[in-house]
């Protein structure tokens, strides 16, 4: 599917969307999207999905977290118009794409801009079929193999430079094919190498120890299980970088 992006403005919004999906008028599909989810804004980590012309979208209002949250709910501070969270995050999807790793496809990104702050939002094409493994772990577990290709995925985001601020087991979704994939790359970015990797696996073993922790029943993930995972990691580090040390923990640009 080729990837050609265009930029609109109109009605007090400013759009970036991938004309090779979009084959309507992009206002349309936007129009669709504010009908089904008009409190979409007080919606925080819940699924807006929805079909458009047979096609299916994922939804997403960009809403503040933390202890903002109440204060702000979901405006950002700035006019938005040339980088805001949206555009950052559709960019960056477009590049991901582009280098192949399971990631959403990007269809559009709206900001609204205000005089001090901006809201914004972001549709993707839905993963048919995936479930995150925070839904998935207290019915199924995964067998070894999955583990290890589990990690063998995210080591092929780290070589490929890309922090995921917020890699937990519901952002880690797997399809009715067995295939991975990583979503919800708000605050995200492209990293030089470095300790941050060991971090970032650090805090998904937290997602997962924290899920078996709460979980009332059985939640399908053990030490064993997080060894698999970590086998394959090293593994495909090791056949893409060899004994690649990331001594080096620079930023790269997050805007191009």
């Amino acid at each position: 599917m080729s990837v050609e992006i265009r930029k609109e403005e109109k009605d007090r919004s400013i759009i970036l969307f991938d004309a090779g999906i979009v084959k309507d008028s992009i206002e349309n599909l936007w129009q669709v999207a504010d009908e089904l989810f008009p409190t979409a804004r007080l919606i925080r980590g819940k699924p807006c999905f929805f079909e458009f012309d047979g096609t299916a979208y994922n939804f997403r209002h960009f809403r503040r977290g933390g202890m903002v949250e109440t204060l702000f709910q979901d405006r950002y501070l700035g006019r938005g118009t040339k980088f805001n969270r949206a555009f950052t995050e559709f960019r960056l999807l477009v590049w991901m794409r582009a280098q192949g790793l399971p990631v959403p496809q990007p269809v559009a990104a709206r900001v609204k801009p205000g005089t001090l702050f901006y809201r914004a939002d972001l549709l993707t094409l839905r993963i048919a079929g995936a479930v995150s493994l925070a839904e998935l772990l207290p019915d199924l577990p995964l067998g070894a193999a999955q583990w290890q290709r589990l990690g063998s995925v995210i080591a092929n985001f780290h070589c490929a430079g890309i922090y995921h601020a917020d890699l937990n087991a519901g952002n880690i979704l797997l399809d009715a094919e067995g295939r991975f994939s990583l979503i919800d790359f708000d605050r995200c970015r492209r990293r030089s190498a470095g300790s941050w990797t060991t971090h970032n696996l650090k805090r998904l073993l937290r997602s997962f120890t924290k899920l078996k922790n709460k979980a009332s029943g059985k939640f399908n993930f053990s030490a064993v299980d997080w060894l698999l995972l970590q086998q394959g990691y090293d593994r495909a580090r090791t056949i893409t970088h060899g004994t690649d040390k990331q001594d080096n923990d620079a930023d790269s640009t997050t805007h191009s």
